[in-house]
């Protein structure tokens, strides 16, 4: 993988031994925690892979109709803006923070 590189589901990540990492959820390669033969152990992080933006934009609609207080510390992360996320997922998470606001009075 490189930096920039965007995954699917299922795409491989890193090998390490006889071991395939796997992305779990589709995004963009952020950073690679280790370089190509390194050591690593259990837990090690060998890459970050940021959310993709897509499922963010729909996940906050969702939240929009559904959320609730729980949701709120991390719909506030999205108001104040993520680095590499469109504006329109920011404009998405104060419209869906309103929201929820509005249906606790």
């Amino acid at each position: 993988m490189k930096e920039g590189e965007y995954v699917n589901p299922g795409t491989l990540v890193a090998r390490v031994g006889d071991v395939e990492l796997r992305s779990q959820l589709p995004g963009e390669v952020r950073a690679l925690r280790v370089t190509d033969g390194a050591e690593v152990k259990t837990g090690d992080a060998v890459a970050d892979i940021s959310t993709d933006k897509e499922h963010v934009w729909e996940a906050l609609r969702a939240l929009y109709t559904v959320g609730g207080d729980d949701d709120i510390e991390e719909i506030q992360r999205y108001v104040r803006g993520v680095p590499g996320m469109p504006e329109k997922v920011q404009q998405q998470a104060t419209l869906t923070l309103q929201a929820i606001q509005a249906r606790r009075k």
